[in-house]
């Protein structure tokens, strides 16, 4: 994955992460637990209600960063032109996490505002980009494909105008 979920905590902030994606639960998530769930700390001490809205939550976190995992993939394995997985120093160094950010915070929410449409689209740019090769992702850019051009001499008896003399 190119982004973990105390990854994106940290870039969106527990209390947007928790208005999100508490908009999908009746009740809400709370924060506290929601912030325990993804640091894999110990929930004996909340509520089985809350413990298991916050469970369901990050499951549904975790399955978003995985399809926007996916989609990025396939940019980037298409036309061969990067060979997967990446390097961590790659991605390190990469916009992947920013791209997958974007993308995650869209697919969260119910209804995206117009500033998360636009950076959901921007992100999208980005990946068609870098399939093209347009945006290169640095040091394993690109797997297998040759930039070499052969140029020779045409031995047909055509008369081309003077070109090629």
């Amino acid at each position: 994955m190119y982004l973990s979920p105390a990854q994106l905590q940290v870039r969106l902030g527990l209390q947007e992460l928790t208005r999100i994606v508490g908009a999908r639960y009746v009740g809400g998530v709370n924060a506290e637990v929601l912030e325990a769930a993804i640091n894999a700390e110990i929930l004996d001490g909340y509520t089985p209600a809350l413990v298991e809205t916050a469970q369901l939550a990050l499951e549904f976190i975790n399955q978003e960063l995985a399809s926007a995992t996916s989609v990025i993939n396939g940019y980037l394995a298409a036309n061969g032109r990067y060979s997967l997985p990446l390097s961590q120093t790659v991605i390190d160094a990469s916009p992947l996490a920013g791209i997958c950010y974007d993308l995650v915070r869209y697919q969260l929410m119910r209804a995206a505002d117009d500033q998360t449409q636009r950076n959901y689209d921007l992100a999208m740019a980005k990946l068609r980009d870098i399939s093209k090769g347009v945006i290169s992702l640095g040091e394993q850019d690109p797997a297998g494909v040759s930039t070499t051009v052969h140029v020779g001499r045409s031995q047909s008896g055509w008369d081309f105008g003077g070109f090629g003399r």
